[in-house]
């Protein structure tokens, strides 16, 4: 009820101001109708398309409202592709204690499936095994691959994640990870990481820059998931559960609109539903 009285309040309020400039433009019509003189015509035709206008206005006003009650948006890309069964991980011999150390932690709690840490292993490159690898430049050369699978690499100076997938289900069979040994310290790690472990999970780059997932990583000022992290991966992976990040946004696994059921997400100084952004229909049940 309380969205339909928030529409109810806007409306009135849309209404009011629009009778305000209608009455206002009528009497410009009006009053141009009564002259006679050549100047006066020119402003009975100005004050005609004024009242048309205002009118289209007060329309666009008037739907805009009923829209608003949920407006659909998405704050964040997803590959479509994902992991269908449960990943073990490992690192590269060559990674710094201080990454293998905090390795299992920060890809666990952003993982949505049964996962594992496989301990180290120095292969890189098309072989099932996912792995995190470090050093000055990222390698090169791509193993050989069958004819089912695919790959691309989501590079930036800092790091980079190569990923492999069935071409048919677009299902996720190995990711390699590499981390900028001149770059990488204690502080930022754990940002690179989620980020570059991020894309293994099949999220893309996205505008936010408050996101693990932001364009520019230099710009990610924590490595805690935001609502549109937290979103994306629960869209991806068709989870149900409601989550809330570190600064109170809340996403919802089932919001009902028209029928069916969206993924949401409200903001943390929002009104529900007035202000919840429907990201990805909801198979939930």
């Amino acid at each position: 009820m309380a969205h339909i009285a928030a529409f109810m309040l806007n409306a009135y309020t849309d209404i009011k101001l629009c009778s305000i400039n209608v009455l206002t433009a009528f009497t410009l019509r009006t009053t141009g109708e009564a002259a006679v003189n050549q100047q006066s015509k020119v402003d009975h035709k100005g004050t005609t398309s004024r009242l048309r206008l205002v009118l289209i206005i007060c329309l666009s006003a008037f739907i805009g409202d009923a829209l608003d009650i949920i407006a659909p948006s998405q704050g964040f890309e997803i590959s479509g592709k994902r992991w269908y069964s449960e990943v073990t991980f490992y690192s590269s011999s060559n990674c710094p204690s201080f990454v293998v150390e905090s390795l299992p932690q920060l890809i666990t709690t952003m993982t949505p499936i049964p996962n594992s840490y496989g301990g180290k292993q120095n292969g890189v490159g098309f072989d099932r095994k996912p792995t995190v690898y470090c050093s000055p430049e990222r390698t090169q050369a791509l193993s050989y691959l069958p004819e089912t699978v695919d790959s691309d690499e989501v590079f930036s100076t800092l790091g980079s994640a190569r990923r492999y997938w069935e071409k048919t289900t677009y299902k996720l069979v190995d990711c390699d990870i590499w981390l900028n040994s001149e770059f990488i310290n204690p502080e930022n790690i754990g940002k690179i990481l989620r980020h570059e472990w991020g894309h293994c999970l099949g999220l893309e780059h996205e505008d936010q820059q408050l996101s693990i997932m932001a364009t520019t990583l230099p710009n990610i000022l924590s490595e805690e998931l935001t609502i549109n992290d937290l979103a994306g991966i629960n869209v991806l992976y068709g989870l149900c559960i409601d989550e809330v990040d570190k600064e109170g946004n809340h996403f919802m696994h089932k919001v009902p609109f028209n029928g069916d059921f969206y993924y949401g997400i409200m903001p943390v100084d929002g009104v529900w539903p007035t202000h919840v952004h429907t990201v990805g229909k909801s198979d939930c049940d």
